[in-house]
């Protein structure tokens, strides 16, 4: 405390310690699997895809009630019933924003000292792995934002509507304004649509992005925007690539997590946040999975033994999910195969083509059954058979992440609209279909930083 440090002060920094000069270094930022995947280590993951929508979403009941009632987190108690004036419980800092966030940033800085290096390195194999790389990962975090604090896409309205910021640059002290709706989906497709041109067709890792992951984002981001056609021609493309299903009949059910990491399904890997303020009511230690959920599991579907245990703590209640495709507790949010089936068959019911959308959903459930109780499914009512896919994406896409973007798509269909409710002793919480709180505030650290900027309505 006592030395002189005029001379250490004035001394100007080294700028090439800081910023990436090399191909190799990008890639290394981009490998960076705390930051692109929520993966942080061996024993530590955090998640990176956000949580509030998964915490605010009808496949679960707080099965520890009498825990939840004498809970001093209040963060938890407001997510869970969808407090109406304060739904973050007077914190300013949103995990939920602020990592997402961040990544892109990361993503944004390597696109730049990328268009910073010789033709010749821009071109090479390694040059355009990393371009595509950086698109891929700025649109699945754009995409994850947009369903949690940007409305839910209507093409009528997606002009009208505020989006997201939207940073295209490594510049902190760029200045920060909302896109529309329709602007924010413009970005987050064409990101994709560029990466393709860039990304390898075999990945080393699922942890790295690659064609079929680009192709099964845009099948999924097609369809939160209501765009079937579009969403059956890249769910088709990304199966043409990768099919796969696991037969659950081979996964041992005597395990704590029958599904292994890294399985034959995975495209692209990914999960959801934990821990931090964000200790909702959807933790393993608060969550049982919604028993209508639970009820719906037909005589011979193996999905109840392989994504269901009992819970064991005392004063718990209902069934616990042990199902997630990452091998463990942590929820994965990434993109898998059985997806891109539940894609497709929703497409082709909603387009009239029943006899293709019960094969590709045979193809998946025929791998979901015990054999000698399958019955291959023979529904030629399109209205019939689209509320078929509908219940088979809730029982089979359980815990994904997927529930709260699908809630506020089907919301706009008077058919499947839904009012959510909760009972916490006598007092009853309701969410109506299309509430403004199917969109979460942006957090009160970023409009103190940026006032003038449009805050969404609670």
């Amino acid at each position: 405390m006592g030395c002189s440090k005029e001379k250490f002060l004035d001394e100007k920094p080294n700028q090439a310690l800081l910023v990436p000069q090399t191909l190799e270094e990008l890639q290394a930022i981009l490998d960076n699997t705390a930051l692109f995947n929520g993966i942080a280590g061996a024993l530590t993951t955090t998640g990176i895809t956000p949580l509030l929508g998964q915490t605010a979403s009808d496949e679960y009941f707080v099965g520890r009630p009498t825990a939840y009632v004498s809970s001093s987190n209040t963060y938890m108690k407001a997510t869970y019933t969808w407090d109406k004036k304060d739904v973050y419980a007077g914190y300013e800092t949103i995990v939920d924003w602020t990592k997402p966030y961040n990544s892109i940033l990361s993503a944004n800085i390597c696109l730049e000292q990328l268009s910073k290096l010789s033709m010749s390195d821009q071109n090479s194999l390694l040059g355009r792995e990393v371009r595509g790389t950086a698109l891929f990962h700025r649109a699945h975090l754009y995409f994850q934002l947009a369903q949690v604090f940007a409305p839910v896409y209507s093409k009528e309205y997606s002009s009208q509507k505020n989006g997201l910021p939207i940073r295209l640059r490594g510049d902190i002290n760029e200045g920060v304004v909302r896109t529309t709706l329709s602007d924010t989906y413009v970005q987050i497709l064409n990101d994709l649509l560029e990466a393709l041109k860039y990304l390898p067709a075999n990945a080393l890792y699922t942890t790295r992005p690659n064609i079929a992951a680009a192709k099964a984002l845009l099948a999924r981001v097609y369809l939160s925007m209501s765009d079937y056609p579009q969403a059956l021609i890249y769910a088709n493309k990304a199966l043409e690539i990768k099919s796969k299903l696991m037969d659950y009949n081979s996964l041992d059910l005597t395990k704590a997590f029958p599904i292994h990491k890294d399985n034959d399904e995975v495209i692209f890997s990914s999960l959801m946040i934990v821990g931090g303020v964000v200790n909702t009511a959807f933790s393993p230690s608060y969550a049982s999975v919604d028993s209508n959920i639970v009820n719906s599991y037909e005589n011979g579907d193996l999905r109840k033994s392989v994504f269901l245990k009992k819970r064991t703590p005392a004063n718990s209640i209902g069934m616990e999910f042990k199902g997630s495709y990452f091998g463990d507790s942590y929820c994965f949010s990434g993109l898998a195969t059985d997806e891109l089936y539940l894609i497709k068959a929703e497409c082709l019911a909603r387009s009239g083509r029943t006899e293709d959308a019960c094969v590709a959903l045979n193809t998946l459930l025929k791998n979901r059954f015990d054999p000698l109780k399958f019955d291959p499914l023979d529904e030629r009512d399109p209205d019939k058979l689209l509320k078929i896919v509908l219940d088979e994406r809730r029982k089979e896409l359980l815990f994904r992440g997927l529930r709260w973007t699908d809630l506020r798509r089907l919301n706009l269909d008077p058919r499947f609209a839904v009012t959510l409710k909760r009972n916490i002793g006598e007092e009853e919480f309701e969410l109506p279909p299309n509430d403004v709180r199917y969109t979460y505030p942006i957090p009160a650290d970023v409009m103190g930083f940026h006032p003038e900027m449009f805050q969404n309505p609670r």
